[in-house]
């Protein structure tokens, strides 16, 4: 069999059924990956690129089976470019807070932007996402740039840099509305916070959606969830405390916005499970995952010339 130059093999067997399965397996883990028939039985082909990662999740899908330890380095692939994810992340919320700050081209970008649970209600459903770049002050701004950079570094890394600012941006987007909606008016909010928290979500569900792609134990599915939802009780509240007496308290002057944060999460788990799913099934290369990225930066871009057209 005389293979394509951009591909090499990396198994071949006389059983179907065999080379069936751990194409699944492959799938599961989001290899690209081509059966094909020839001399011998069928052959599994990937990407030299691939190759190594390929070999790995197979020796640790045996060994799993076989009882015996995997190695760690084996059980997940690390994506290159988290640092792209997480330096878009941080240009553009400088970027937009300078602007509102400096009250740029005479427009009060907080008044067209901010999450304003009538307007959206009302149709001005960009708000869910030009609210996510606006921030009250320094200190507000600083939060969301450590903690943003963290979740999504971390999410890039698992799905990379373009499908995490995706996934990032669409489900904090959809958090602001989804608060805005149980909410109701009157209630105004600005900050990035609901797609850290989404960022949060997602990275969970797609650990979660992984595990149980590859038979791990029921204990060690719930892992990130719990990890998960440690952080953003530890985060997300704010100030409140809970008291054995007098209940949740939170302080007079404590403006965190608890419920923008909980829907962030909650609608970054959904994203972040189909996005696993979508990817496990069909996976993408490289210039589909780059083609994310952009379109998460149409979608801000998107956003803010509606809001300029409409406001302002």
């Amino acid at each position: 069999m005389t293979l394509p130059p951009q591909e090499v093999e990396i198994l071949r067997s006389p059983s179907p059924a065999l080379v069936r399965e751990l194409s699944l397996v492959l799938s599961s883990v989001g290899v690209r990956h081509r059966v094909a028939q020839g001399p011998g039985g069928r052959h599994i082909l990937v990407q030299p690129r691939d190759a190594d990662w390929a070999l790995h999740e197979l020796a640790n899908y045996q060994a799993e089976n076989t009882g015996r330890r995997a190695a760690p380095a084996s059980r997940a692939r690390i994506y290159d470019g988290a640092w792209i994810a997480v330096g878009a992340y941080v240009c553009t919320l400088l970027f937009l807070f300078r602007l509102d700050y400096g009250r740029a081209f005479g427009i009060e970008w907080k008044r067209i932007g901010r999450a304003d649970a009538g307007a959206m209600l009302q149709g001005e459903v960009w708000r869910g996402t030009t609210a996510l770049g606006l921030h009250s002050g320094l200190g507000h701004l600083a939060s969301n740039l450590v903690f943003g950079s963290l979740f999504i570094g971390f999410l890039a890394q698992v799905i990379g840099p373009g499908p995490a600012l995706f996934v990032t941006v669409v489900a904090g987007s959809l958090g602001n509305l989804l608060n805005a909606g149980v909410i109701g008016e009157p209630h105004f909010a600005v900050g990035a916070s609901t797609a850290v928290f989404a960022a949060l979500g997602a990275l969970a569900a797609t650990q979660w959606f992984r595990r149980l792609r590859v038979g791990s134990t029921a204990a060690a599915k719930v892992i990130p969830f719990i990890a998960a939802a440690l952080l953003l009780g530890f985060y997300g509240v704010g100030e409140a405390q809970n008291n054995i007496l007098t209940g949740v308290t939170r302080p007079i002057d404590d403006n965190t916005d608890v419920g923008a944060h909980f829907a962030g999460f909650l609608c970054g788990i959904l994203v972040g499970a189909l996005a696993a799913k979508r990817f496990a099934d069909h996976p993408i290369g490289g210039r589909g995952r780059n083609a994310l990225g952009w379109v998460s930066a149409g979608l801000v871009v998107a956003a803010w010339t509606l809001a300029v057209l409409v406001r302002g």
